[in-house]
């Protein structure tokens, strides 16, 4: 048996009901209810939520996961039928759901006094399902550049001309020359990404040229700080609120160098005419500066009107309202 719960924003809970045969019956029958959850499993979409309501095991192939287990109960709470003979408690009912939806399962317990005085007890399973937004759809990343600086040394050359030699041995032929081409430009990539490494930016920034220095400073500042929480004594507060000032001046002191020496290149350039240097580096110190995208300031810097605006006639958008 199965039920349709329809959910909000066109997702729905399928709910899938049913108890595997008996062991008397024969191979054929038992396989047949296999094949049968097989298909209802599968044709139910990802995005809804699955629930089966069942005394078999059906979990390994499809990710799926018993939902009696995961909770730390009482055998009472645990156990769903009593055996005839032994007088034992088994559970042999099970309430299964994707792994991905385990969080949405608040607790699968038997229901204790609603047996009616009988040997099989009722399975009750409390659940708050998330309803999960759509993903966008990603478009495909583009690989990252490669430092190809690093070509430049001798040795990492050596190692990229070997490592291309052992790779480019079990790159196979194919009949289609653009799938052999994919594989051929992919195993290069790899190899050189693990020795080259990823580009990295390089910004004209008093921080990242003195990025070891900086990263120093703190080190001790942070010693401190934690020595001062786990024991907030007035003696390791003062000596924490030292090494912070000290900390805070040491960088004002690396900003204000470098800052005076980028000054001091910068003016060299046009003192020696050498504009071309001089405008390089107020590029890369600034960045490149967006081009004007409006005519008007083109227009009105030059002090004329396009002809086009003096022949234009002015149209009145209130019409018959009365003198403007």
């Amino acid at each position: 048996m199965t039920l349709k719960l329809p959910l909000h924003g066109r997702k729905a809970a399928i709910v899938i009901s049913a108890y595997a045969p008996i062991m008397t019956n024969p191979d054929d029958i038992k396989e047949k209810l296999y094949r049968v959850l097989h298909c209802l499993t599968t044709a139910v979409p990802k995005i809804d939520n699955l629930i089966i309501l069942g005394d078999f095991d059906y979990c390994a192939e499809h990710g799926l996961l018993i939902t009696n287990t995961t909770f730390r109960l009482s055998a009472r709470n645990r156990t769903s039928l009593l055996h005839p003979r032994s007088g034992h408690w088994h559970l042999i009912d099970f309430v299964i759901i994707r792994k991905r939806d385990r969080q949405d399962v608040r607790v699968t317990k038997s229901m204790c006094g609603a047996d009616c005085w009988t040997d099989h007890r009722l399975i009750i399973s409390k659940m708050k399902i998330r309803i999960l937004p759509k993903r966008r759809p990603q478009g495909k990343l583009s690989p990252k550049r490669l430092n190809i600086l690093q070509l430049k040394k001798r040795s990492v050359r050596e190692e990229l001309v070997d490592s291309l030699d052992v790779k480019s041995k079990y790159i196979e032929i194919m009949e289609n020359i653009e799938e052999t081409w994919s594989r051929f430009r992919d195993t290069v990539y790899v190899a050189a990404s693990k020795i080259l490494g990823p580009n990295k930016r390089k910004h004209q920034d008093w921080f990242d040229e003195n990025n070891e220095e900086i990263t120093r400073m703190p080190e001790e500042k942070n010693r401190l700080f934690r020595a001062y929480t786990n024991n907030k004594s007035q003696s390791r507060k003062a000596v924490f609120y030292n090494i912070r000032s000290t900390v805070q001046r040491k960088l004002r002191e690396t900003q204000n160098t470098w800052l005076s020496q980028k000054a001091d290149e910068i003016q060299s350039y046009p003192d020696r005419n050498d504009m071309k240097r001089f405008y390089d580096a107020i590029k890369s110190l600034h960045g490149p500066q967006p081009s004007s995208s409006s005519p008007w300031d083109n227009t009105f810097h030059r002090g004329t009107v396009p002809q086009d605006f003096k022949d234009a006639s002015i149209v009145h958008l209130y019409n018959k309202k009365g003198s403007r």
